[in-house]
C-alpha cells in the first residue's frame, strides 16, 4: 500500500498504510508505552485495525489488547490535521 492510500467509510477519509512487525524488543524497552507516547505525539487521530477491529493508538489498553508480536500484520490509520506526519512516524516506529 502507498503512501496516499484511503481508507473510507461514507464520506470519511483516512490516509493508511500496512504494518509487519519486526521484533519490537531489539528497539524498544516498553514499546506498548512508547508506541501510545508517538500517537499521542499528533494531532490527528490513530487507529491500528487488524481481525475487523480498529483500536485507537492513543489507548493503552486497546494497544494492550492487540498483543503485538513478530510477524503480526495490521494496518494503521490516520485522519486529521497532521495524519501524514503520523502515518509516518507509526511507520517509523515499527521499522
Amino acid at each position: 500500500m502507498g503512501k496516499n492510500d484511503t481508507f473510507g467509510e461514507a464520506d470519511i477519509k483516512m490516509s493508511q498504510r500496512m504494518i509487519t512487525v519486526n521484533d519490537l524488543g531489539a528497539k524498544h524497552r516498553n514499546f506498548v508505552a512508547e508506541l501510545v507516547q508517538k500517537a499521542c505525539s499528533y494531532e490527528s487521530s490513530i487507529y491500528l485495525q487488524y481481525d475487523n477491529k480498529k483500536l485507537n493508538a492513543k489507548s493503552i489498553m486497546g494497544v494492550m489488547s492487540m498483543k503485538l508480536c513478530p510477524g503480526m500484520n495490521f494496518t494503521v490509520l490516520t485522519e486529521g490535521t497532521d495524519e501524514s506526519a503520523a502515518l509516518d512516524g507509526m511507520v517509523d516506529f515499527f521499522a
